[in-house]
């Protein structure tokens, strides 16, 4: 912003989401888009264009006259109607040269997808850019971008990172039959967004017949009592099921944990961490709680 004060800065995401008014205040950013972004964003840029001063766009904050201001979160569109990204304005092999964000993937050849939008459980540590429901592409769509991104850009790896991709367990069978059944010959991970108590056997096989390697279950903590405190009210056990099946299918699978809850004990943290490493899980990830803001956990700790 110091070398080219003309140009307009537009910030979105979980962070900017959960507190617009901290990232307007450095003065460094003129726009804050709150949630999704497409909606706003392009009427954002059709006012700037034509030269006139943005107002009246939902989720966009901004300041004025000192003050900032902004309409809410912003329109959550129909992701059954959005185009398709215009992959013809990217150079993807520039992004293939890339470090993966996410686990080790198969081939460097490797984009990030989004198939879905939302998740209705209520975890208190985690953001609401996408809201609480849950908003699915039609598998065959889903389905078509795949095709395009491998036949003609040679994409060879999928990285899903949905809120909670097998939330609609038919829909995401219906995907996985489609991988086989067009013969696309790809890798899939799941770094991200499924829910260990989710699953049967049979989605976790097509899966694994789809190219899936590796995916993460986010188990966070076996106590009931912070699971109840969390909102997560994950069932363990059957959390455990997934895993083994997992692995019997040849899927490689991490464990998500979080220690340092309010309240918790050292005794419970060592309860978290011991059932980690004795987990049939072939990776762990322990997290230290943090309280983001725009999160009920932040709230809850405020007001408690």
């Amino acid at each position: 912003k110091q070398v080219h004060p003309e140009l307009k800065i537009v910030f979105g995401g979980a962070h900017p989401s959960g507190d617009p008014e901290e990232c307007l205040a450095t003065g460094a950013v003129d726009y804050v888009i709150v949630g999704e972004g497409e909606i706003a964003l392009t009427s954002l840029l059709d006012s700037l264009s034509t030269g006139q001063t943005p107002a009246g766009i939902p989720g966009l904050w901004s300041v004025n006259n000192g003050h900032v201001s902004g309409m809410g979160a912003a329109i959550q569109p129909d992701v059954a109607t959005l185009p398709l990204p215009a992959y013809d304005l990217l150079d993807l092999e520039k992004y293939f040269l890339l470090d993966s964000p996410w686990h080790f993937p198969k081939s460097n050849r490797v984009v990030q997808m989004i198939t879905s939008r939302g998740c209705p459980y209520h975890c208190s540590y985690c953001h609401e850019i996408h809201g609480k429901r849950y908003r699915g592409q039609p598998p065959e769509r889903v389905l078509d971008e795949m095709e395009y991104l491998s036949r003609h850009l040679g994409v060879e790896e999928f990285m899903v990172v949905d809120d909670i991709f097998n939330f609609d367990l038919e829909r995401a069978k219906t995907i996985c039959r489609g991988i086989v059944e067009r013969g696309l010959n790809v890798h899939l991970q799941f770094p991200n967004g499924v829910r260990g108590d989710r699953f049967d056997e049979e989605l976790v096989d097509l899966m694994a017949k789809a190219g899936t390697h590796f995916m993460a279950i986010a188990i966070e903590t076996t106590s009931e009592k912070f699971q109840n405190l969390i909102r997560k009210h994950l069932k363990v056990e059957r959390a455990m099921q997934t895993v083994r099946w997992g692995r019997a299918h040849g899927i490689e699978v991490s464990g998500f944990f979080m220690i340092g809850f309010p309240g918790e004990s050292l005794e419970e943290v060592q309860k978290t961490i011991d059932f980690a490493l004795t987990a049939p899980l072939d990776s762990i990830f322990i997290s230290i709680v943090s309280p983001f803001k725009g999160t009920v956990m932040r709230t809850d700790i405020q007001e408690g």
